[in-house]
């Protein structure tokens, strides 16, 4: 991962109060929402995660495709280990969607850029698909800050669906995630971050309850950090619905 050194080229577009970095009124938060195409086809039965960035409106623009790909390569890097090889094949030839959004636009709001994919356009892994509902959480955040509240300076994003290849592999409860999947995450985070930074469009933690010090709603910091532990978590809301019922009965 090369090393991060964006964050000097936004020092001029920053101010410090309180001790730390905020992003004045003129820089724009955008949300990338990517989202996995489930089975079913069926709008609702998707695997979305959020990450927000923040772009100044001068001298550079936000480059979009840039940033969609950054995404694409979170995933699925051109080298190294891949997050992909650990997902389920739920994914695979079903299809997946970028849209980006301007968090200063009113609601309900439309997209500033959309890309559909028809196909994941790589290979999930072969392996036997665990329960839609089982995934890895990838933590980020940024530095500590006194006076304010670390919970509003945390972000998380649940990977998912995953196969069997995600597990460790132990004959002896309990099951947790195979180590090379939480490297690779935590691999894919630093590089995503490098990736949306090229593209104008760094990581930030969005907080929209937290005023940062510049009269506009919410707040941001630049995300500096992530990790993963060694248990699943579970998404129920991602989870297939029953699709049929056996009944005992007795006399």
């Amino acid at each position: 991962m090369a090393a991060c050194t964006y964050i000097d080229s936004y020092e001029g577009a920053m101010q410090v109060r309180r001790g730390r970095r905020v992003y004045p009124p003129d820089m724009t938060v955008y949300a990338i929402q990517h989202a996995f195409q489930g089975m079913s086809g069926l709008p609702e039965d998707r695997f979305v995660n959020t990450f927000h960035c923040v772009s100044a409106l001068d001298p550079l623009e936000p480059d979009f495709t840039a940033a969609k790909d950054a995404i694409k390569l979170f995933y699925n890097p051109t080298s190294g280990t891949k997050i992909s090889a650990y997902m389920s094949n739920a994914v695979r030839g079903i299809g997946r969607t970028v849209k980006i959004y301007d968090l200063s636009d009113p609601k309900p709001r439309a997209p500033v850029y959309e890309f559909v994919d028809s196909v994941v356009p790589w290979a999930a892994s072969s392996s036997q698909p665990l329960p839609s509902e089982c995934c890895v959480c990838l933590s980020y955040d940024a530095p500590k800050v006194s006076g304010l509240p670390q919970s509003r300076r945390r972000g998380r994003l649940f990977i998912g669906p995953l196969s069997i290849a995600a597990l460790n592999g132990n004959t002896d409860p309990p099951q947790r995630p195979n180590t090379g999947l939480q490297d690779a995450l935590n691999t894919a985070a630093g590089n995503l971050q490098d990736a949306l930074a090229a593209a104008n469009m760094p990581w930030v933690v969005y907080s929209p309850t937290s005023d940062d010090g510049t009269g506009a709603e919410g707040s941001t910091a630049l995300v500096t950090r992530s990790w993963t532990d060694d248990a699943f978590d579970t998404q129920r809301r991602r989870g297939e619905r029953p699709s049929a019922k056996r009944i005992g009965s007795w006399t």
